[in-house]
């Protein structure tokens, strides 16, 4: 705005002086040019203006969508916490004899809408793809991936080696004592026993281990993230040398609102290669875990991040998947036939997967559409704890299961001979309420120091030094 304004100033000068001076008249410009000269600087400061109102209202949009994604991740978080502590009284999972006399029916459709369904993993996948788009923007690629592998790495290998084993050893010790467990893991005789066969007999299909491939419990999450980063970084290269397309027409809105609904077919696709090829092993890396249908989350939020265009069409068709996520909450059970293979016959499960994947979808697209709307708008105490748990998702994550463990453990002993001890609910959430309160405890006194919080995942690359920016029209 300032240059037009001098050049203003300047020709007003010039002006003068030629009214006082006489002689300077060949010199100096025409009365004429000078009023054009005025109006145009006039109307370059009002474009300027209307400029720089337009940035200010983009940073303040970016602003806002930096809070909903990060918001919405404690949302997220919180959903895993719950849908793990809910499996200690579910009839038939591997954590319901932790609490026997607990166990309970109704708990089943609780989980498969907070969790077996699959959208709050569809959301963190996406969410993952959203920012790595943002992050390349403003890092360059080897800044990328060592902050990628400083976040991932260290608490994989916590996990795998030390959580995983101390969890799998304290479930199988404190189910003895409530259950009397027999079978396959009574077969170990002790914790180290327990720790160095334990991922040996799981993959090798050994008897004394009934885990199979989920002997690595919820770290399939963390591990399939830093593969997604390896595998995806080439394809996220090439792609951001391309300009997004302006989607202003009609008919291209109408395209991609058409897209938004495509994505449950492909994904459905993937589900009929797992039907007719189950042991493809580019879809069971680790067993009951899509690995082809995640990837495609990934490069998701990666078009989201993309293209603005896309992302804003998304955001308003937000009540429409709304109404669409609530309407088909009674599909939402089938998720547990078809995971139990009770369903009836293959091709049943496979169409009644189809219902299952559009309802999951359609609830993913509402939760994002809807964290837009909320969450930046949030009271600042409320924004500031949505904050403060977001920023330690990965550590909620990682440490969840041990405490929901511990926790139990305790209640075990503590509410023997209370109405705790027959009521699933106030169990249920006590279970909930300290695990989480735990977990602060444990983070803020254990993992909070610059050598310990590699182990949880919260060492960033920029702990090392200031990071090498590269050149961009923008940063999110």
């Amino acid at each position: 705005v300032q240059p037009a304004s001098h050049r203003v100033l300047l020709m007003e000068g010039l002006w003068r002086t030629r009214c006082v001076v006489p002689d300077l008249e060949s010199r100096l410009v025409p009365e004429g040019a000078i009023n054009s000269s005025v109006l145009a600087a006039e109307k370059e400061d009002t474009k300027g203006a209307a400029l720089l109102t337009a940035k200010q209202d983009a940073d303040k949009k970016k602003k806002q969508n930096r809070l909903a994604l990060n918001r919405v991740r404690c949302v997220m978080i919180t959903l895993v916490v719950l849908f793990h502590a809910g499996l200690c009284f579910e009839s038939g999972t591997a954590w319901a004899s932790l609490a026997p006399d607990l166990e309970r029916d109704y708990m089943a459709y609780l989980n498969i809408f907070i969790g077996r369904s699959g959208w709050p993993m569809d959301v963190f996948f996406t969410l993952a793809g959203y920012a790595a788009f943002h992050s390349l923007r403003v890092r360059s690629v080897t800044d990328f991936m060592i902050d990628r592998s400083l976040r991932l790495v260290p608490s994989i290998t916590f996990g795998l080696l030390v959580l995983n084993p101390l969890t799998w050893y304290l479930w199988y010790a404190l189910s003895q004592v409530i259950d009397n467990l027999t079978g396959a893991w009574s077969e170990y005789t002790g914790f180290w026993d327990l720790y160095l066969h334990l991922y040996v007999d799981c993959f090798s299909g050994n008897e004394r281990c009934s885990a199979g491939g989920f002997c690595v419990q919820h770290m399939w999450y963390l591990i399939y993230l830093y593969l997604f980063c390896l595998l995806g970084l080439p394809i996220f290269l090439l792609w951001k040398k391309f300009t997004a397309p302006r989607i202003d027409t009609s008919a291209k809105k109408v395209l991609v609102a058409a897209s938004f609904f495509a994505l449950p077919i492909l994904i459905w696709g993937t589900d009929l290669l797992w039907y007719l090829q189950p042991d493809l092993p580019v879809l069971r890396v680790f067993s009951k875990r899509n690995f082809l249908e995640y990837f495609i989350y990934i490069f998701f939020g990666y078009f989201l991040a993309w293209c603005d265009d896309a992302h804003e069409i998304l955001l308003s068709l937000t009540y429409f998947f709304t109404g669409v996520a609530v309407a088909l909450i009674p599909a939402l059970p089938l998720a547990g036939l078809v995971r139990d293979g009770t369903s009836a016959g293959k091709w049943g499960s496979i169409w009644e997967r189809l219902l299952v994947v559009i309802s999951a979808k359609a609830t993913m697209y509402a939760v994002w559409g809807l964290a837009h709307k909320l969450f930046p708008h949030l009271p600042r105490m409320m924004g500031r704890c949505f904050d403060y748990v977001a920023d330690r998702a990965i550590a909620v994550y990682v440490l969840n299961n041990i405490l929901i463990v511990c926790v139990e453990a305790v209640l075990y002993y503590a509410c023997a001979g209370t109405f705790l001890a027959t009521y699933t609910v106030p169990r249920f959430l006590l279970m909930f309420v300290l695990t989480y309160g735990l977990f602060f405890a444990v983070y803020e006194s254990l993992f909070r120091w610059k050598y310990t919080k590699p182990l949880v995942g919260m060492m960033r690359g920029s702990d090392l030094g200031p990071k090498k920016e590269v050149q961009t029209k923008g940063s999110f």
